[in-house]
Formats: structure tokens, sequence, C-alpha cells
């Protein structure tokens, strides 16, 4: 015991932590290439400078996305300051990686939307086709096992998509291994549909 004592002052000296207060982070995304770590938490995107993650600013690096469902899901009998928040539970890569894919729970109606990665919005006219609904992409429960791959090559027509296993129903009846509707992201258009496991098999995923 005194040995792991002596242990955690020896490397005391190399431990970094982030924190902005109790925000529930439960999803991390790498991105080496630009040195930063991306964390998905409560209502919240953070980018953490990945050399040094406590020089990283609360207010400064941040993306706030308020869930917009929150009287719907309290009528539910739903907590208002936890289930009926945001939890972000996607964060993935889009392209050369200046723009990420983000999933959130938006008080139990999952929402998923397109930003640019240093955490700003895209622009009204920069429409990207099948963003905005997030069901079957990540889960209504902020505290469901979910996960999700952003897929850019190896598609149907070369295609980028989103790959994920969830629940794609509030009452938790439909787990799903889920590939999104793929779409020319030149013209907007729609190629090809999306695919899932059957509806309502339980064996499939727990």
């Amino acid at each position: 015991m005194l040995k792991t004592q002596k242990n955690a002052i020896k490397h005391s000296d190399h431990v970094r932590e982030f924190t902005c207060g109790k925000m529930y982070y439960r999803t991390v995304f790498l991105d080496e290439k630009r040195e930063s770590l991306f964390i998905g938490s409560m209502d919240r995107v953070f980018r953490l400078n990945l050399s040094n993650i406590s020089h990283s600013n609360c207010e400064r690096d941040v993306l706030n996305l308020e869930p917009t469902n929150v009287g719907n899901c309290v009528s539910k009998g739903k907590s208002e300051n936890f289930d009926c928040r945001n939890h972000i539970r996607v964060i993935q890569s889009i392209g050369d990686g200046d723009r990420l894919y983000v999933c959130g729970t938006n008080a139990h109606n999952p929402k998923d939307w397109v930003i640019y990665s240093n955490l700003t919005h895209l622009g009204r006219n920069q429409y990207v086709p099948g963003v905005g609904l997030g069901i079957a992409k990540c889960p209504y429960d902020p505290a469901d096992n979910s996960t999700a791959v952003w897929v850019e090559n190896g598609n149907p027509g070369g295609l980028p998509g989103l790959y994920s296993g969830t629940n794609a129903e509030f009452t938790k009846a439909d787990t799903v291994i889920f590939r999104t509707d793929l779409h020319n992201l030149t013209t907007g258009r729609r190629e090809y549909s999306f695919k899932r496991t059957i509806k309502y098999d339980s064996k499939w995923l727990d």
C-alpha cells in the first residue's frame, strides 16, 4: 500500500485533468491530425487541447447543443435535469475532418447535427441531407449503451454513411443495427435507402 502511494506521488506530475462540472462526459473522439480530443457531455461538445487537456477552457472550447423537447419529455415522467437534457452520444469525423457528425438524446427525442470541427455551426445554406432526426442513430435514454461509426468508403455507390447499434424507440422495444440513407452530398439526392435489422427481434442486440 505504501508503494502504491509513492508511485501515485511520483507520477502526479504527468496527470492532466479536465472538468467543467457534473456534465456526464460520456463520449470521446480523438482527432490526432488536429491534436484535439472531442468530448460529448450533457448539452455540450468540448474540444480539448490534446497536448494538455488542462489548458482547455470551459467557456471558449465548447459548443452548446440544448434540447428542444423538454416539455414533452417531462410530461412522460422523465427527470427534467437529467433524462430531459441533450446527452451527446455520438461524435464522428466526416470527410477530411473539418466537419463532425454529432448525435444526442435531445430529451428522449434523438437529434443529429453536422458541425465544424472548430465547434461552430454550418451556415444556413450548408444543408446536409439526412441530418436532423437522430432516431436509430443514437439512443433516447442517456443511460443506454450504443455505438456508431461514420464510414466514408466501401458503401454502395461509394457514398458516406453512419452505422449504429442502439435503441430506436422510447419504450426500448426496438433494438437495432442500422445504416442511414446514403445521399449524394453534392446533389442532396438519396441514392440508397437505409438498412436495418428485423424490427422487434431482440436477439440481434441487447
